[in-house]
């Protein structure tokens, strides 16, 4: 009889279930999960761009766009794959920890906290991702997250502060939120399960520049905050459980990644306006496709705003002129989305061919590289989309084989 062997790696299987392109299966809309965290308590709302402090950065960050509705789902300033939007966010500032409520654009839930500074606390809720994606869930949910460090990055720089971002471990992650973390991951009670993946840090910026600091407005800073998060039913009723092989893959990876040592990814240099990050839009294909007699803009600023992320040896640009064969190739592979064999330029951001320690900064950096490169467009007015789901899609380069993490649609000048 052979030896039981060693389980896999839970990352590595996880990445390799999405890159087969394994069948997502049913999304019965009964088991669809909440789109944003219902928090208890009274609810402190926010002020709108172009306010100053937290309202202005979050709303320039994360916040649902109050004008923009699809198919039932409120769009929000980061795109996310199929509008699951998994990311939620926690404000720490000044010994208190805040709860934030994108759909609502407000604070909730204050708890004390002994984390020194001004931070944004990021943590994915795998579940809403994995109802409608099953087992191609991990990718994404890691793009997810790296285009919401990269949206604060270019908030924080728009408000006139400065900005770090950290993929750190999940429990010292839950220690400065109040977050609480057991067996492997953060479970509020009623809730589906939180894995926290990465802080962004905040200070004020160039001397002039004191009064942009993160600071909740003065009505919201007298709430006594808890000592200890309350225990409460955190969604009202229990949401509907999203379980099952996929599931389970997914929440082992994600606990996996929760332990890997700290990194710090770049975050954009380039800074744009407010009114660049409130007019960022996920075009329609429609939009994209290349024709002959609309301007093609200078396609540098874009490469060099994702070069910047993951260095020019992993950024390649195809244009439909010239790349023809290999658009063709790739479309098959871009799950159910031929469209990008049209589009007037495509931006592949590239990555190693397999699962490694590398995994967790190589997927938040092209997700962030996606989003610098789709301001850098938006600041050109030229429309864009990103495209997250690939399957098992490899180039040979002058650099070796490496994996198509994440892309960027482009189309011609509006």
């Amino acid at each position: 009889m052979s030896a039981l062997r060693a389980p896999a790696d839970p990352v590595a299987a996880a990445l390799h279930a999405a890159w087969r392109g394994a069948d997502p299966g049913p999304t019965p809309s009964a088991a669809r999960p909440p789109a944003a965290r219902r928090w208890p308590g009274p609810v402190h709302p926010l002020e709108r761009a172009p306010g100053r402090g937290a309202g202005a950065l979050l709303d320039l960050a994360l916040a649902a766009d109050p004008d923009r509705v699809t198919g039932g789902v409120r769009l929000r300033r980061v795109p996310s794959a199929g509008g699951r939007y998994p990311v939620e966010a926690h404000l720490v500032d000044s010994g208190t920890v805040w709860r934030y409520d994108p759909l609502r654009h407000a604070l909730c839930a204050p708890a004390a906290t002994d984390h020194p500074g001004t931070a944004v606390v990021l943590g994915l809720v795998p579940a809403r991702t994995v109802w409608r994606y099953g087992p191609r869930a991990l990718p994404v949910l890691l793009l997810d997250l790296g285009h919401a460090v990269a949206a604060l990055g270019a908030a924080a720089s728009a408000c006139g502060l400065r900005a770090r971002a950290l993929l750190a471990p999940g429990p010292e992650l839950a220690r400065a939120a109040r977050l609480p973390w057991r067996d492997g991951a953060v479970r509020w009670p009623g809730a589906a399960p939180e894995y926290p993946l990465a802080v962004v840090s905040l200070e004020a910026g160039p001397p002039g520049r004191e009064a942009d600091a993160v600071r909740p407005a003065p009505a919201i800073g007298r709430a006594a905050p808890s000592p200890r998060p309350p225990a409460a039913e955190w969604e009202g009723a229990p949401p509907p459980q999203v379980d099952g092989a996929a599931a389970q893959m997914v929440a082992a990876a994600l606990a996996r990644l929760c332990a890997a040592p700290a990194a710090e990814p770049p975050l954009p240099a380039d800074t744009v306006g407010p009114a660049v990050l409130l007019e960022r839009r996920s075009a329609p294909w429609a939009a994209l496709a290349s024709r002959p007699d609309a301007p093609s803009p200078d396609p540098a600023p874009v490469l060099a705003a994702a070069a910047a992320h993951l260095g020019a040896d992993r950024v390649v640009c195809l244009d439909p002129r010239g790349h023809a064969e290999a658009l063709a190739a790739l479309a098959p592979r871009s799950c159910g989305q031929p469209a990008v064999a049209e589009a007037d330029r495509l931006l592949l951001l590239l990555g190693s061919p397999a699962a490694g320690p590398h995994t967790l900064s190589e997927h938040v950096g092209a997700g962030a590289a996606a989003h610098a490169a789709w301001l850098a467009a938006a600041a050109q007015r030229r429309p864009a989309r990103p495209v997250g789901c690939w399957i098992d899609t490899l180039l040979s380069t002058p650099h070796g084989r490496r994996r198509v993490l994440h892309a960027l649609a482009l189309g011609p000048a509006a």
